[in-house]
Protein backbone atom coordinates (compact mmCIF):
# COMPACT_ATOMS: atom_id res chain seq x y z
CA UNK A 1 0.00 0.00 0.00
CA UNK A 2 2.69 2.44 0.88
CA UNK A 3 4.02 2.03 -2.62
CA UNK A 4 0.72 2.65 -4.38
CA UNK A 5 0.82 6.09 -2.19
CA UNK A 6 4.10 7.01 -3.09
CA UNK A 7 3.79 6.18 -7.31
CA UNK A 8 0.01 7.58 -7.47
CA UNK A 9 0.38 10.61 -4.62
CA UNK A 10 -0.65 13.19 -7.36
CA UNK A 11 1.04 17.10 -7.61
CA UNK A 12 -0.56 20.33 -6.90
CA UNK A 13 -2.04 20.71 -10.39
CA UNK A 14 -3.29 16.96 -10.46
CA UNK A 15 -4.48 17.28 -7.26
CA UNK A 16 -7.36 19.46 -8.26
CA UNK A 17 -8.21 17.89 -11.24
CA UNK A 18 -8.65 14.72 -9.89
CA UNK A 19 -11.12 16.57 -6.81
CA UNK A 20 -12.52 18.65 -9.44
CA UNK A 21 -13.24 14.91 -11.34
CA UNK A 22 -14.52 13.34 -8.65
CA UNK A 23 -16.83 15.70 -7.40
CA UNK A 24 -18.81 15.37 -11.18
CA UNK A 25 -18.53 11.65 -10.49
CA UNK A 26 -20.06 12.13 -7.04
CA UNK A 27 -22.38 14.93 -8.32
CA UNK A 28 -23.65 12.65 -11.35
CA UNK A 29 -24.45 9.62 -8.85
CA UNK A 30 -26.02 12.09 -6.45
CA UNK A 31 -28.45 12.97 -9.14
CA UNK A 32 -28.94 9.75 -10.95
CA UNK A 33 -30.19 8.51 -7.19
CA UNK A 34 -32.45 11.89 -6.90
CA UNK A 35 -33.45 11.14 -10.11
CA UNK A 36 -34.79 8.09 -9.37
CA UNK A 37 -36.15 9.11 -5.97
CA UNK A 38 -37.93 12.24 -6.92
CA UNK A 39 -39.71 9.81 -9.97
CA UNK A 40 -41.09 6.83 -7.03
CA UNK A 41 -42.49 10.11 -4.62
CA UNK A 42 -44.63 11.68 -7.89
CA UNK A 43 -45.68 8.05 -9.35
CA UNK A 44 -47.18 7.05 -5.84
CA UNK A 45 -48.31 10.61 -4.56
CA UNK A 46 -50.32 10.55 -8.20
CA UNK A 47 -51.60 7.40 -7.67
CA UNK A 48 -52.65 8.06 -4.29
CA UNK A 49 -54.21 11.48 -5.76
CA UNK A 50 -56.15 9.00 -7.95
CA UNK A 51 -58.08 6.92 -5.51
CA UNK A 52 -58.39 10.21 -3.68
CA UNK A 53 -56.33 9.98 -1.11
CA UNK A 54 -54.60 12.85 -1.44
CA UNK A 55 -56.62 16.07 -1.67
CA UNK A 56 -53.89 18.65 -3.56
CA UNK A 57 -51.34 17.32 -5.62
CA UNK A 58 -48.40 19.73 -6.66
CA UNK A 59 -47.19 18.07 -9.86
CA UNK A 60 -45.10 21.40 -11.35
CA UNK A 61 -41.80 21.10 -8.66
CA UNK A 62 -41.47 17.60 -8.53
CA UNK A 63 -41.45 17.65 -12.65
CA UNK A 64 -38.90 20.27 -12.42
CA UNK A 65 -36.65 18.79 -9.72
CA UNK A 66 -36.65 15.60 -12.56
CA UNK A 67 -35.93 17.76 -15.55
CA UNK A 68 -33.40 19.15 -13.51
CA UNK A 69 -31.60 15.86 -12.07
CA UNK A 70 -31.42 14.26 -15.38
CA UNK A 71 -30.22 17.38 -17.35
CA UNK A 72 -27.83 17.53 -14.55
CA UNK A 73 -27.18 14.11 -14.55
CA UNK A 74 -25.85 14.53 -18.03
CA UNK A 75 -23.58 17.15 -17.96
CA UNK A 76 -21.93 15.94 -14.87
CA UNK A 77 -21.30 12.66 -16.32
CA UNK A 78 -19.46 14.60 -19.67
CA UNK A 79 -17.47 16.51 -17.17
CA UNK A 80 -16.26 14.24 -15.38
CA UNK A 81 -15.18 12.33 -18.25
CA UNK A 82 -14.01 15.54 -19.78
CA UNK A 83 -12.08 16.07 -16.76
CA UNK A 84 -11.18 12.51 -15.40
CA UNK A 85 -8.99 12.43 -18.70
CA UNK A 86 -7.31 15.42 -17.99
CA UNK A 87 -6.55 14.25 -14.86
CA UNK A 88 -5.33 10.66 -15.86
CA UNK A 89 -3.41 11.96 -18.54
CA UNK A 90 -1.57 14.58 -15.75
CA UNK A 91 -1.47 11.58 -13.41
CA UNK A 92 0.33 8.87 -16.22
CA UNK A 93 2.62 11.76 -16.52
CA UNK A 94 3.93 11.90 -13.24
CA UNK A 95 3.81 7.88 -13.01
CA UNK A 96 6.32 7.55 -15.57
CA UNK A 97 8.58 10.20 -14.38
CA UNK A 98 8.77 8.39 -10.88
CA UNK A 99 9.35 5.40 -12.52
CA UNK A 100 12.06 6.15 -14.83
CA UNK A 101 13.47 8.63 -11.60
CA UNK A 102 13.96 4.73 -9.90
CA UNK A 103 15.58 3.65 -13.60
CA UNK A 104 18.26 6.75 -13.43
CA UNK A 105 18.78 5.92 -9.73
CA UNK A 106 20.15 1.81 -10.61
CA UNK A 107 23.59 0.95 -11.90
CA UNK A 108 24.12 0.67 -15.49
CA UNK A 109 24.50 -2.86 -14.77
CA UNK A 110 20.96 -3.39 -13.82
CA UNK A 111 19.67 -1.27 -16.36
CA UNK A 112 21.37 -3.50 -19.03
CA UNK A 113 19.55 -6.77 -17.44
CA UNK A 114 15.81 -5.01 -17.42
CA UNK A 115 16.39 -5.66 -21.21
CA UNK A 116 16.31 -9.19 -21.08
CA UNK A 117 13.59 -11.80 -20.52
CA UNK A 118 10.14 -10.36 -19.65
CA UNK A 119 11.52 -7.67 -17.39
CA UNK A 120 11.05 -4.85 -19.80
CA UNK A 121 7.61 -5.99 -20.68
CA UNK A 122 6.27 -6.37 -17.34
CA UNK A 123 7.57 -2.79 -16.28
CA UNK A 124 5.57 -1.58 -18.89
CA UNK A 125 2.40 -3.13 -18.16
CA UNK A 126 2.52 -2.25 -14.61
CA UNK A 127 3.05 1.34 -15.63
CA UNK A 128 0.20 0.90 -18.26
CA UNK A 129 -1.76 -0.62 -14.87
CA UNK A 130 -1.05 2.19 -12.81
CA UNK A 131 -2.39 4.62 -15.15
CA UNK A 132 -6.40 2.92 -14.63
CA UNK A 133 -6.45 3.23 -11.73
CA UNK A 134 -7.99 6.80 -11.36
CA UNK A 135 -10.69 6.30 -13.92
CA UNK A 136 -11.49 2.46 -12.71
CA UNK A 137 -11.46 2.57 -9.09
CA UNK A 138 -10.96 6.09 -7.39
CA UNK A 139 -13.55 7.77 -9.54
CA UNK A 140 -16.71 5.12 -8.77
CA UNK A 141 -15.56 4.42 -5.35
CA UNK A 142 -15.47 8.20 -4.45
CA UNK A 143 -19.35 8.55 -6.68
CA UNK A 144 -20.61 5.42 -4.45
CA UNK A 145 -19.54 5.62 -1.20
CA UNK A 146 -20.20 9.76 -1.32
CA UNK A 147 -24.23 9.25 -2.63
CA UNK A 148 -24.61 6.25 -0.12
CA UNK A 149 -23.39 8.96 2.80
CA UNK A 150 -25.37 11.78 1.79
CA UNK A 151 -28.79 9.14 1.28
CA UNK A 152 -27.78 7.79 4.93
CA UNK A 153 -28.05 11.10 6.59
CA UNK A 154 -31.13 11.94 4.34
CA UNK A 155 -32.60 8.61 5.56
CA UNK A 156 -31.71 8.97 9.34
CA UNK A 157 -33.86 12.43 8.99
CA UNK A 158 -36.71 11.66 7.37
CA UNK A 159 -37.25 7.73 9.16
CA UNK A 160 -34.21 6.67 11.35
CA UNK A 161 -34.73 3.29 10.97
CA UNK A 162 -34.80 3.40 7.41
CA UNK A 163 -31.27 5.20 7.55
CA UNK A 164 -30.12 2.24 9.71
CA UNK A 165 -31.36 -0.47 7.88
CA UNK A 166 -29.38 0.99 4.80
CA UNK A 167 -25.62 1.33 6.48
CA UNK A 168 -26.37 -1.89 8.29
CA UNK A 169 -27.20 -3.61 4.54
CA UNK A 170 -25.82 -1.57 1.51
CA UNK A 171 -23.02 0.26 3.02
CA UNK A 172 -21.99 -2.15 5.80
CA UNK A 173 -22.52 -5.34 4.27
CA UNK A 174 -21.02 -3.91 1.10
CA UNK A 175 -17.95 -2.63 2.37
CA UNK A 176 -17.53 -6.19 4.05
CA UNK A 177 -17.99 -8.21 0.17
CA UNK A 178 -15.38 -5.62 -1.25
CA UNK A 179 -12.82 -6.30 1.94
CA UNK A 180 -13.30 -10.69 1.26
CA UNK A 181 -13.55 -9.57 -2.33
CA UNK A 182 -10.16 -8.44 -2.38
CA UNK A 183 -8.60 -11.20 -0.29
CA UNK A 184 -9.88 -13.38 -2.62
CA UNK A 185 -8.59 -11.78 -5.35
CA UNK A 186 -4.25 -11.50 -4.61
CA UNK A 187 -3.96 -15.18 -5.53
CA UNK A 188 -5.38 -14.36 -9.58
CA UNK A 189 -3.86 -11.02 -9.35
CA UNK A 190 -0.41 -12.52 -8.68
CA UNK A 191 -1.24 -15.04 -11.36
CA UNK A 192 -2.22 -12.64 -14.20
CA UNK A 193 0.59 -10.12 -13.19
CA UNK A 194 3.51 -13.49 -13.72
CA UNK A 195 1.25 -14.80 -17.17
CA UNK A 196 0.71 -11.66 -18.93
CA UNK A 197 4.15 -10.76 -19.45
CA UNK A 198 4.93 -14.41 -20.14
CA UNK A 199 2.80 -15.28 -22.99
CA UNK A 200 3.24 -11.60 -24.64
CA UNK A 201 6.94 -12.49 -24.85
CA UNK A 202 6.36 -16.06 -26.18
CA UNK A 203 4.29 -14.69 -28.71
CA UNK A 204 6.72 -11.31 -29.61
CA UNK A 205 9.54 -14.32 -29.30
CA UNK A 206 7.56 -17.31 -31.87
CA UNK A 207 6.75 -13.81 -34.62
CA UNK A 208 10.20 -12.92 -34.43
CA UNK A 209 11.51 -16.21 -35.61
CA UNK A 210 9.01 -17.52 -37.45
CA UNK A 211 11.38 -17.92 -40.74
CA UNK A 212 13.99 -19.50 -39.07
CA UNK A 213 11.81 -21.86 -36.95
CA UNK A 214 9.78 -22.80 -40.66
CA UNK A 215 12.93 -23.49 -42.55
CA UNK A 216 14.05 -26.03 -39.48
CA UNK A 217 10.14 -27.16 -38.96
CA UNK A 218 9.78 -26.40 -35.58
CA UNK A 219 7.14 -23.74 -36.19
CA UNK A 220 4.89 -25.70 -35.14
CA UNK A 221 5.99 -27.18 -31.43
CA UNK A 222 6.85 -22.97 -30.66
CA UNK A 223 3.23 -22.30 -31.52
CA UNK A 224 2.29 -25.21 -29.13
CA UNK A 225 4.41 -23.43 -26.62
CA UNK A 226 3.12 -20.05 -27.44
CA UNK A 227 -0.45 -21.84 -26.72
CA UNK A 228 0.14 -23.21 -23.80
CA UNK A 229 1.03 -19.37 -22.36
CA UNK A 230 -1.98 -18.27 -23.92
CA UNK A 231 -3.96 -20.57 -22.08
CA UNK A 232 -2.16 -20.13 -19.12
CA UNK A 233 -3.41 -15.99 -19.36
CA UNK A 234 -6.51 -17.10 -20.03
CA UNK A 235 -6.81 -19.21 -16.86
CA UNK A 236 -5.79 -16.68 -15.09
CA UNK A 237 -7.95 -14.40 -16.21
CA UNK A 238 -11.01 -16.38 -15.93
CA UNK A 239 -9.74 -16.72 -12.36
CA UNK A 240 -10.25 -13.21 -11.64
CA UNK A 241 -13.57 -12.89 -13.58
CA UNK A 242 -14.58 -15.74 -10.79
CA UNK A 243 -13.74 -13.40 -7.96
CA UNK A 244 -15.22 -10.14 -9.57
CA UNK A 245 -18.53 -12.25 -10.47
CA UNK A 246 -18.70 -13.38 -6.82
CA UNK A 247 -18.18 -9.98 -5.57
CA UNK A 248 -20.48 -8.71 -7.76
CA UNK A 249 -23.16 -11.27 -6.34
CA UNK A 250 -22.28 -10.24 -2.76
CA UNK A 251 -23.12 -6.59 -3.52
CA UNK A 252 -26.49 -7.15 -5.35
CA UNK A 253 -27.14 -9.08 -2.30
CA UNK A 254 -26.36 -6.38 0.01
CA UNK A 255 -28.19 -3.73 -2.07
CA UNK A 256 -31.62 -5.71 -2.53
CA UNK A 257 -31.08 -6.63 1.07
CA UNK A 258 -31.08 -2.73 1.70
CA UNK A 259 -33.72 -1.94 -0.69
CA UNK A 260 -36.40 -4.29 0.73
CA UNK A 261 -36.08 -3.66 4.39
CA UNK A 262 -36.03 0.27 3.12
CA UNK A 263 -39.01 -0.64 1.60
CA UNK A 264 -40.49 -2.84 4.43
CA UNK A 265 -39.49 -0.44 7.33
CA UNK A 266 -41.25 2.74 5.26
CA UNK A 267 -44.48 1.02 4.54
CA UNK A 268 -44.59 -0.10 8.84
CA UNK A 269 -43.67 3.82 8.98
CA UNK A 270 -46.46 4.81 7.30
CA UNK A 271 -48.98 2.06 8.29
CA UNK A 272 -48.29 3.74 12.07
CA UNK A 273 -48.77 7.59 10.67
CA UNK A 274 -45.26 8.64 11.11
CA UNK A 275 -44.10 8.65 7.04
CA UNK A 276 -46.20 9.70 3.77
CA UNK A 277 -46.26 6.63 1.67
CA UNK A 278 -44.52 8.58 -1.47
CA UNK A 279 -41.93 9.32 0.91
CA UNK A 280 -41.62 5.52 1.84
CA UNK A 281 -41.42 4.98 -1.89
CA UNK A 282 -38.72 7.60 -2.61
CA UNK A 283 -36.67 6.24 0.19
CA UNK A 284 -36.82 3.13 -1.27
CA UNK A 285 -36.23 3.65 -4.67
CA UNK A 286 -33.21 6.02 -3.89
CA UNK A 287 -32.14 3.03 -2.08
CA UNK A 288 -32.39 0.74 -5.52
CA UNK A 289 -30.33 3.41 -7.72
CA UNK A 290 -27.75 3.44 -4.90
CA UNK A 291 -27.28 -0.55 -5.72
CA UNK A 292 -26.14 0.39 -9.10
CA UNK A 293 -23.80 2.90 -8.12
CA UNK A 294 -22.34 -0.13 -6.03
CA UNK A 295 -22.67 -2.77 -8.50
CA UNK A 296 -19.27 -1.86 -10.53
CA UNK A 297 -16.87 -1.71 -7.20
CA UNK A 298 -16.84 -5.13 -8.21
CA UNK A 299 -15.03 -4.70 -11.17
CA UNK A 300 -12.85 -1.79 -9.60
CA UNK A 301 -11.79 -3.65 -6.35
CA UNK A 302 -10.87 -6.93 -8.00
CA UNK A 303 -8.11 -4.37 -10.30
CA UNK A 304 -7.01 -3.67 -6.82
CA UNK A 305 -4.73 -6.78 -6.10
CA UNK A 306 -3.07 -5.90 -9.58
CA UNK A 307 -1.93 -2.15 -8.94
CA UNK A 308 -0.86 -2.73 -5.57
CA UNK A 309 1.45 -5.46 -7.19
CA UNK A 310 2.51 -3.16 -9.91
CA UNK A 311 2.93 -0.12 -7.82
CA UNK A 312 5.32 -3.19 -5.97
CA UNK A 313 7.75 -3.81 -8.54
CA UNK A 314 7.96 -0.61 -9.56
CA UNK A 315 8.79 1.01 -6.44
CA UNK A 316 11.71 -2.07 -5.32
CA UNK A 317 13.67 -0.77 -8.97
CA UNK A 318 14.84 1.99 -6.29
CA UNK A 319 14.84 0.60 -3.38
CA UNK A 320 17.46 -2.22 -4.44
CA UNK A 321 19.57 -0.05 -5.87
CA UNK A 322 22.95 -0.63 -4.93
CA UNK A 323 24.70 2.94 -4.07
CA UNK A 324 28.24 3.09 -4.68
CA UNK A 325 30.25 3.72 -1.49
CA UNK A 326 32.36 6.29 -0.57
CA UNK A 327 30.45 8.29 -3.93
CA UNK A 328 33.73 9.97 -4.69
CA UNK A 329 33.46 13.26 -7.09
CA UNK A 330 36.56 14.15 -7.77
CA UNK A 331 40.23 12.61 -10.00
CA UNK A 332 43.52 13.66 -9.75
CA UNK A 333 43.86 12.61 -13.56
CA UNK A 334 42.28 10.43 -16.47
CA UNK A 335 45.03 7.56 -16.03
CA UNK A 336 43.15 3.78 -15.93
CA UNK A 337 44.67 0.96 -14.48
CA UNK A 338 43.66 -2.52 -14.36
CA UNK A 339 44.60 -4.87 -12.08
CA UNK A 340 44.01 -9.13 -11.59
CA UNK A 341 40.46 -8.38 -13.55
CA UNK A 342 38.11 -11.30 -13.72
CA UNK A 343 35.03 -11.46 -14.81
CA UNK A 344 32.79 -14.60 -15.81
CA UNK A 345 29.00 -14.40 -16.71
CA UNK A 346 25.58 -16.02 -14.58
CA UNK A 347 25.84 -19.75 -15.31
CA UNK A 348 29.04 -19.99 -17.76
CA UNK A 349 31.30 -22.51 -17.16
CA UNK A 350 34.70 -20.45 -18.36
CA UNK A 351 35.64 -16.78 -17.23
CA UNK A 352 35.33 -14.51 -20.28
CA UNK A 353 38.30 -12.17 -18.51
CA UNK A 354 40.93 -13.68 -16.53
CA UNK A 355 43.70 -12.27 -14.53
CA UNK A 356 43.87 -9.04 -16.83
CA UNK A 357 46.30 -6.09 -15.89
CA UNK A 358 46.76 -2.82 -17.67
CA UNK A 359 47.85 0.77 -17.69
CA UNK A 360 46.72 3.46 -19.93
CA UNK A 361 48.26 7.01 -19.00
CA UNK A 362 46.22 9.98 -18.98
CA UNK A 363 45.85 10.51 -22.73
CA UNK A 364 47.30 7.82 -24.37
CA UNK A 365 45.58 5.68 -27.25
CA UNK A 366 45.69 2.32 -27.21
CA UNK A 367 44.15 -0.52 -29.13
CA UNK A 368 42.89 -3.79 -28.40
CA UNK A 369 42.70 -6.06 -30.83
CA UNK A 370 41.32 -9.62 -31.10
CA UNK A 371 38.85 -12.19 -32.98
CA UNK A 372 34.63 -11.71 -33.01
CA UNK A 373 33.27 -13.47 -29.76
CA UNK A 374 36.99 -13.26 -27.79
CA UNK A 375 34.97 -10.76 -24.97
CA UNK A 376 36.26 -7.51 -25.89
CA UNK A 377 32.87 -6.60 -25.15
CA UNK A 378 32.87 -7.39 -21.78
CA UNK A 379 36.41 -6.22 -21.57
CA UNK A 380 35.00 -2.55 -22.67
CA UNK A 381 31.97 -2.62 -20.41
CA UNK A 382 33.99 -3.77 -17.33
CA UNK A 383 36.36 -0.51 -18.20
CA UNK A 384 33.36 1.27 -18.44
CA UNK A 385 32.25 0.35 -15.53
CA UNK A 386 29.24 -0.63 -16.64
CA UNK A 387 29.85 -4.66 -15.82
CA UNK A 388 31.24 -4.97 -12.36
CA UNK A 389 34.02 -7.57 -12.27
CA UNK A 390 33.98 -10.45 -9.63
CA UNK A 391 37.76 -10.01 -8.60
CA UNK A 392 40.17 -6.84 -9.18
CA UNK A 393 39.77 -3.84 -9.73
CA UNK A 394 39.37 -0.94 -13.04
CA UNK A 395 40.74 1.87 -11.35
CA UNK A 396 40.52 5.71 -12.94
CA UNK A 397 42.71 8.41 -11.78
CA UNK A 398 44.09 5.76 -9.22
CA UNK A 399 40.52 5.01 -7.52
CA UNK A 400 38.53 2.23 -8.06
CA UNK A 401 35.56 2.78 -10.44
CA UNK A 402 33.19 1.39 -7.53
CA UNK A 403 33.84 4.15 -5.06
CA UNK A 404 33.05 6.66 -7.43
CA UNK A 405 29.20 7.94 -7.59
CA UNK A 406 27.52 6.62 -10.90
CA UNK A 407 26.47 9.87 -12.09
CA UNK A 408 29.89 11.24 -11.94
CA UNK A 409 31.30 8.35 -13.49
CA UNK A 410 28.99 8.78 -16.63
CA UNK A 411 30.58 11.75 -17.08
CA UNK A 412 34.21 10.89 -17.34
CA UNK A 413 33.86 7.59 -19.28
CA UNK A 414 32.19 7.84 -22.61
CA UNK A 415 31.54 4.01 -24.07
CA UNK A 416 30.51 3.05 -27.68
CA UNK A 417 28.60 0.19 -27.68
CA UNK A 418 27.80 -2.11 -30.76
CA UNK A 419 24.48 -1.50 -30.56
CA UNK A 420 23.96 2.61 -29.94
CA UNK A 421 20.90 3.48 -29.02
CA UNK A 422 19.15 6.51 -31.08
CA UNK A 423 15.43 8.01 -30.03
CA UNK A 424 12.68 9.04 -31.83
CA UNK A 425 13.75 12.57 -32.22
CA UNK A 426 15.38 15.17 -34.27
CA UNK A 427 19.67 14.74 -35.26
CA UNK A 428 20.35 17.44 -33.09
CA UNK A 429 18.51 16.18 -30.13
CA UNK A 430 20.10 12.86 -30.60
CA UNK A 431 23.72 14.30 -30.60
CA UNK A 432 23.11 16.91 -27.57
CA UNK A 433 22.18 14.11 -25.13
CA UNK A 434 25.13 14.34 -23.70
CA UNK A 435 25.94 18.55 -24.17
CA UNK A 436 22.72 19.95 -24.56
CA UNK A 437 24.35 23.37 -24.71
CA UNK A 438 26.34 22.39 -27.80
CA UNK A 439 26.13 24.62 -30.83
CA UNK A 440 25.29 24.34 -34.18
CA UNK A 441 28.50 24.48 -35.26
CA UNK A 442 29.83 21.99 -32.85
CA UNK A 443 27.12 19.76 -33.60
CA UNK A 444 28.43 19.79 -37.32
CA UNK A 445 32.18 19.81 -36.45
CA UNK A 446 31.48 16.34 -34.88
CA UNK A 447 29.14 15.06 -37.65
CA UNK A 448 31.97 16.40 -40.28
CA UNK A 449 34.65 14.52 -38.10
CA UNK A 450 32.90 11.19 -38.57
CA UNK A 451 32.27 11.40 -42.28
CA UNK A 452 28.16 11.98 -42.13
CA UNK A 453 28.68 16.14 -43.16
CA UNK A 454 27.28 14.95 -46.73
CA UNK A 455 24.43 12.77 -44.88
CA UNK A 456 23.11 16.37 -43.08
CA UNK A 457 23.33 18.13 -46.02
CA UNK A 458 21.01 15.83 -48.03
CA UNK A 459 18.33 15.44 -45.56
CA UNK A 460 14.94 17.58 -45.69
CA UNK A 461 15.57 19.96 -42.65
CA UNK A 462 19.70 18.99 -41.78
CA UNK A 463 19.96 18.95 -38.45
CA UNK A 464 16.22 19.27 -37.11
CA UNK A 465 15.29 16.09 -39.60
CA UNK A 466 14.01 12.96 -37.47
CA UNK A 467 15.36 9.87 -37.83
CA UNK A 468 13.03 7.46 -36.32
CA UNK A 469 12.29 4.73 -33.71
CA UNK A 470 15.98 3.65 -32.46
CA UNK A 471 17.07 5.53 -35.90
CA UNK A 472 15.16 3.41 -38.18
CA UNK A 473 16.09 6.10 -40.62
CA UNK A 474 19.56 5.39 -40.86
CA UNK A 475 21.80 2.54 -41.84
CA UNK A 476 23.48 0.55 -39.43
CA UNK A 477 26.67 2.20 -39.89
CA UNK A 478 25.11 6.11 -39.94
CA UNK A 479 24.10 5.23 -36.56
CA UNK A 480 27.33 3.64 -35.22
CA UNK A 481 29.12 6.72 -36.79
CA UNK A 482 25.80 9.49 -35.29
CA UNK A 483 26.57 7.63 -31.44
CA UNK A 484 30.55 8.21 -31.73
CA UNK A 485 29.87 12.19 -32.86
CA UNK A 486 27.49 12.37 -29.76
CA UNK A 487 30.61 10.65 -27.71
CA UNK A 488 32.82 13.09 -29.28
CA UNK A 489 29.93 16.13 -28.80
CA UNK A 490 29.65 15.36 -24.99
CA UNK A 491 34.06 15.63 -24.66
CA UNK A 492 34.34 12.77 -22.03
CA UNK A 493 37.83 12.77 -21.15
CA UNK A 494 38.02 8.65 -21.12
CA UNK A 495 36.67 6.66 -24.17
CA UNK A 496 35.98 3.19 -24.98
CA UNK A 497 35.18 2.54 -28.07
CA UNK A 498 33.97 -0.68 -29.25
CA UNK A 499 34.10 -1.36 -32.92
CA UNK A 500 33.77 2.28 -33.69
CA UNK A 501 34.57 1.64 -37.86
CA UNK A 502 32.15 -1.23 -37.79
CA UNK A 503 29.91 -0.87 -41.01
CA UNK A 504 31.99 1.49 -42.86
CA UNK A 505 34.38 0.89 -45.93
CA UNK A 506 38.41 0.84 -45.64
CA UNK A 507 38.65 4.29 -47.50
CA UNK A 508 36.05 5.87 -45.18
CA UNK A 509 37.33 4.60 -42.18
CA UNK A 510 40.80 5.96 -43.00
CA UNK A 511 39.51 9.33 -43.68
CA UNK A 512 37.20 9.30 -40.70
CA UNK A 513 40.42 8.05 -38.82
CA UNK A 514 42.41 11.08 -40.05
CA UNK A 515 39.74 13.38 -38.97
CA UNK A 516 39.42 12.34 -35.60
CA UNK A 517 43.26 12.53 -34.05
CA UNK A 518 42.96 16.07 -33.10
CA UNK A 519 39.54 15.29 -31.43
CA UNK A 520 40.84 12.78 -29.60
CA UNK A 521 43.87 14.11 -28.85
CA UNK A 522 44.29 14.59 -24.87
CA UNK A 523 41.71 12.09 -24.18
CA UNK A 524 42.61 7.99 -22.93
CA UNK A 525 41.41 6.43 -25.50
CA UNK A 526 40.82 2.06 -25.88
CA UNK A 527 39.64 1.02 -29.03
CA UNK A 528 38.25 -2.58 -29.36
CA UNK A 529 38.62 -3.90 -32.45
CA UNK A 530 39.31 -6.58 -34.62
CA UNK A 531 40.55 -4.76 -37.62
CA UNK A 532 43.35 -2.51 -37.05
CA UNK A 533 44.02 -1.56 -40.18
CA UNK A 534 41.01 0.97 -40.56
CA UNK A 535 41.43 2.58 -36.65
CA UNK A 536 42.45 5.84 -35.32
CA UNK A 537 46.27 6.03 -34.62
CA UNK A 538 47.36 4.37 -31.00
CA UNK A 539 50.09 4.35 -29.63
CA UNK A 540 50.07 0.86 -28.07
CA UNK A 541 48.20 -2.38 -29.48
CA UNK A 542 46.99 -5.26 -27.22
CA UNK A 543 45.96 -8.55 -27.90
CA UNK A 544 43.01 -10.36 -25.97
CA UNK A 545 42.36 -13.96 -26.63
CA UNK A 546 41.37 -16.77 -24.34
CA UNK A 547 40.33 -14.25 -21.57
CA UNK A 548 43.67 -12.53 -21.27
CA UNK A 549 45.40 -9.60 -22.45
CA UNK A 550 49.14 -9.60 -23.69
CA UNK A 551 51.47 -6.77 -25.73
CA UNK A 552 50.64 -7.73 -29.41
Amino acid sequence: MAALIRLLWPGGATARWMLISASMALAAVVLGVVLLAVSGWLIAASALAGIGALAVLDIFAPGAIIRAAAVGRTATRYLERLLGHEATFRQLTEIRIRAFSRLLAMPVERLEALGRGDTLTRLTRDVDVLDHMFPRLVLPSVAASGATLLAVVVALVLAPPAGVALVASLAGGGTLVLIVGVGMARGPGRMLAQATPRMRSATAEWLQGLAELISVGQAGRRARDVMLRVEEHLRAQLAQRRVEATMQAGLALAGYLGFWLVLLIGLKLHVDGLLSAPVAAGLALACLALVDAWLPLAASWSFFETCRQAAGRIDALGGSASPRPGAIRELPDFSVTVRDLAFRYPGAVDPVVSSCDLDIAQGEHMLVQGPSGAGKTTLGKLLAGVLTPDSGTVSLGGIDLRRLDETFLRGQVGFLSQSPMLFNDTLATNLRLGAPAATDDQVLLVLEAVGLSGFVDDLPNRLESWIGEHGRDVSGGEGRRLALARLLLADFPVLILDEPMAGVDAATAAAISERLAPLLAGRSVVVLSHDPLVLPAYDRRYSFTGGRIAPA
